[in-house]
């Protein structure tokens, strides 16, 4: 494996046309995502290049797999799903949501006249035990949907799910879930952070990810979408994915597909974006996972000459596809005409190589 190896992909650029989406989607509020982001390499001309030097990269010694103090019973291959679940879901997690839950409820009650009619005078404070019992019905309904929540409740054999009807009232589900919160709305600000009523939870998720399983030789770090159509100041249109509309996720990702770290995007306010906003996204991702000779899988999005180099400088290698419109596209090995099965490459004097 080379140092840092990026192959060249000639592409045209294209870009996102708001007035060219279905009319469905008209008025819906969203940034629209450039995936043709140009990085800018100041160092790209400076370099030395040469052919093509055998060499032997250093090896990856690093410790990896399943973390030694996870419990024995989620290293076997016989786990059930609930363990698995309450592994990362912890108390730590419901407690946050109970607690958030309570004051939001109470909060919105003091601020609000309710009529002697509104059921959000039937509201009592949650508990743990009420909490799992909620989230086990929305992980139900997202297996099992049906066109209304009410049809959930129904008598009907059709629609009608005993299980939810024996674990909660409708009328209780309804209330928890116009309640459910995360953060408390008295102490933070949307105009200082779009992901604070999420920030929370989002931490305690990743500290989990990354306190059962470490990473081994070879991370891949990409974006994908999670679908939403509402409206949402940092929804993103992506004409490129399966699900176009929604919120972005870059994540990191071991090549067993375990999600070990993730970051949400929150549109051009985001702190990542910027001049070298895919290099911020991948080196803040690795961080701890950098300096000891892992090898970072990425797509044309995120490949640049100076992505490369700042990782090589944190002794990690690069494998990416270079897209003719990045910074180091007028290189010798870009412009290379080449016949059918002929292969071209070059290396410059700090290791990165360029292959066509």
């Amino acid at each position: 494996m080379s140092s840092a190896e990026t192959d060249i992909e000639e592409s045209s650029n294209s870009s996102s046309d708001v007035s060219s989406l279905d009319n469905d989607f008209t008025g819906m509020q969203f940034e629209s995502s450039s995936s043709e982001e140009q990085v800018m390499d100041d160092d790209v001309d400076s370099q030395f290049w040469g052919e093509i030097e055998s060499e032997s990269d250093a090896e990856f010694s690093e410790g990896h797999g399943m973390i030694q103090e996870v419990p024995e019973n989620l290293k076997d291959s016989t786990i059930s799903p609930i363990d698995c679940y309450r592994y990362f879901i912890t108390d730590e997690i419901i407690n946050l949501i109970v607690r958030e839950t309570n004051r939001y409820a109470e909060q919105h009650l003091e601020t609000h006249e309710l009529t002697k009619r509104s059921k959000n005078l039937q509201w009592k404070p949650t508990s743990h035990e009420e909490m799992l019992k909620f989230l086990g019905i929305i992980i139900e309904m997202g297996l099992v949907q049906m066109p209304k929540v009410d049809y959930y409740w129904s008598k009907s054999k059709l629609f009608g799910s005993e299980v939810i009807q024996n674990t909660m009232s409708r009328d209780r589900f309804e209330l928890l879930l116009k309640f459910y919160h995360f953060s408390n709305n008295q102490e933070q600000h949307a105009d200082q952070d779009r992901l604070f009523k999420l920030k929370s939870l989002l931490d305690l998720l990743k500290v989990r990810f990354k306190s059962a399983y470490i990473p081994g030789a070879i991370i891949s770090i990409d974006e994908t979408m999670i679908p939403w159509k509402g409206r949402l100041l940092f929804k993103q249109y992506i004409p490129g994915k399966a699900h176009k509309y929604g919120v972005k996720i870059y994540k990191l990702a071991a090549t067993n597909e375990y999600t070990w770290n993730f970051m949400v995007y929150t549109g051009k306010q985001d702190p990542t974006s910027g001049r070298r906003h895919t290099q911020t996204v991948v080196m803040d991702l690795a961080d701890v996972l950098l300096e000891c000779h892992r090898t970072v899988v990425v797509d044309n999005f995120f490949a640049s000459m100076s992505l490369a180099e700042s990782l090589l400088r944190n002794d990690t290698y690069l494998i990416g596809t270079l897209r003719s419109n990045r910074a180091g596209s007028e290189h010798e090995v870009v412009q290379k005409k080449l016949k059918r099965g002929e292969i071209y490459a070059l290396q410059s004097n700090n290791g990165i190589k360029l292959i066509k």
